[in-house]
């Protein structure tokens, strides 16, 4: 099931989202045929107490491991709802069961997003899952290129002063250099 039946069904799980189904569903009247299980969702992102939190432009990771009580092949697809919504289908990877999670960000707006899976068998059977942590994605903004002459400006004002510094420190030393060579001021014969 692939294509705008994912997008219709993905569209409706956003507007009615539905919690992780049991592990053991019953089975759908009359077929034999049991919903699959999501076992795992697991997002690379760092994580704070209520939420994601990631950088635009920086891909999304993980993977959803999943299983059909009955065997059946499984289709997962993954939707994103916040300031723009996204779909992404994902392929199961080479571990029966588990389908790699990596999206693309880099042309998405910043801001919250909600994630839902939804896992649907060959027979039609559907499991979802909400995420209960909402994705937040802001966007690193690179200082402005005028800021550049600030930075020259202080480290010319930065080794000025180490040169002042270096000058002072090296007067010092030659004033004491010729203290040390005439002796201290106490054994001279002016003193007496």
């Amino acid at each position: 099931m692939r294509g705008p039946a994912t997008a219709i069904l993905l569209a409706l799980l956003a507007l009615f989202p539905t919690p992780l189904l049991p592990a053991a569903p019953q089975a759908q009247q009359g077929t034999g045929n049991h919903p699959p299980s999501i076992l795992e969702v697991v997002l690379n992102l760092e994580k704070g107490d209520n939420a994601y939190y990631g950088l635009v432009g920086e891909p999304i990771e993980g993977y959803v491991r999943v299983v059909d009580p009955d065997g059946d092949p499984m289709s997962v697809a993954v939707n994103f709802t916040g300031p723009e919504n996204r779909s992404v289908e994902l392929q199961e990877g080479e571990t029966p069961g588990v389908f790699p999670i990596c999206v693309d960000t880099s042309s998405w707006a910043p801001g919250r997003y909600k994630m839902a899976v939804l896992v649907v068998d060959a027979r039609g059977a559907r499991a979802t899952y909400t995420e209960p942590r909402e994705i937040w994605l802001r966007k690193e903004l690179p200082p402005p290129p005028e800021s550049g002459i600030w930075v020259y400006t202080g480290l010319g004002l930065l080794s000025c002063l180490l040169v002042a510094m270096a000058l002072a420190f090296s007067k010092a030393l030659a004033a004491g250099r010729r203290e040390m060579r005439r002796g201290p001021s106490w054994l001279s014969p002016e003193v007496y």
